[in-house]
Parts: structure tokens; sequence; C-alpha cells
């Protein structure tokens, strides 16, 4: 009896949680290579292209403060920064994202120091907030899609009201002007 409950509310949570996974991105760890050198870090697997992750990445990153960054081997590098999704401590952090137009990886890598990597078995409520945070980037994409669509429409609002408010005067500058007409009539003598 006491089995069978733990089964029902275990698939009560899984159930629940369902619409959460289906959006989620995958996230996992593994050994990246960084130019012959081998580092362990996360890759987190997206729906959208690479164009879009680079700039969802490069945009959250100047938001949190980063600045200056470097590349190594193909990987964008930020050094010594204090990000808040690691703690109060400073890191280091790799990123690269390969991909197609709608499968983009992110390989991504955070260090404490000179090869001390972050990985659930080192540190893993960190490791866990950067899973976190890498599962969220899809979702941050897709709101910044709505964004852009949202801001193209009111331009073409504004566009068509610009356009309606030239035509509003052209239509009172003809209404005028054969007002002016009817008066000048008015005032002439027939003979």
């Amino acid at each position: 009896m006491n089995l069978s409950s733990h089964f029902i509310k275990s698939l009560f949570v899984f159930i629940s949680l369902m619409p959460f996974i289906a959006n989620a991105q995958k996230v996992s760890e593994d050994v990246i290579k960084v130019g012959k050198e081998s580092r362990n870090g996360f890759i987190a697997r997206s729906k959208y292209g690479r164009t879009q992750m680079n700039e969802i990445i490069a945009t959250k990153f100047t938001e949190a403060g980063f600045k200056k960054h470097g590349k190594k081997s193909k990987f964008h590098t930020y050094k010594g920064v204090i990000w808040s999704v690691t703690g109060p401590s400073k890191v280091d952090l790799y990123y690269k994202v390969t991909g197609k137009k709608h499968k983009a990886r992110v390989y991504f890598i955070a260090s404490k120091g000179y090869d001390n990597y972050i990985t659930s078995s080192t540190d893993a409520a960190t490791a866990s907030s950067i899973t976190n945070y890498l599962s969220q980037l899809d979702a941050a994409i897709a709101l910044s899609e709505e964004l852009k669509q949202k801001e193209k429409d009111l331009k073409e609002l504004n566009a068509n009201l610009d356009k309606q408010k030239a035509n509003v005067k052209k239509t009172e500058a003809a209404k005028d002007q054969k007002s002016l007409e009817i008066k000048h009539l008015q005032k002439t003598e027939a003979y």
C-alpha cells in the first residue's frame, strides 16, 4: 500500500511538471575540448539558431556588467568576473556556440581558478545554478523574439499613423481651399 501511494505521488509530480520539462532546454555535463585541452563543462542544446543564441548570451552578459572579453580557441572568455549565478567569488567563464539555423549548442565552462572547473562533483550548488541558467536561454530567446515582433508591429502602426496624419493634413488643406473657392464665388456677382 505504501509503495503504491509513493508511486501515485511520483506520477502526480511528474505530470504536473510535464509542461516545464517539455519546454526546458537540454543541458548536460561533459568534457569539452578547448584547443588541445580537455575541460569539464556544460553543453546546452537549443531549438534556436547560433546567431540568436550568441545574441542572447552577449546581451545577458552585458546586462550582468561584463565589459571586456577575449577569445581563446573559438571560445569567448570572461576572466575574473563576479557573476550572480556562481556566487560572490570571481570566476572565469568560457563559452562557444555552434550549430545551424534551428539547432544550436552552447559549450559552457566555468572555473574558480586554475584548473578548478565547476561540475556537479566539485560544486553541486553552483553547477545546478549554471544548468538552470543555461536551460532558461531558450525561454529568453523566445521572449526576445516576441519583443522584437511587438516592436516591429508598433513601428508599422506608427508609420501607418504618420501616413494617415499626412492624408488628414492634405484633406484639411483641400477642404480649406474649397471653402475659400466657395466664399470667393459667393462674393462674385453674376452678370
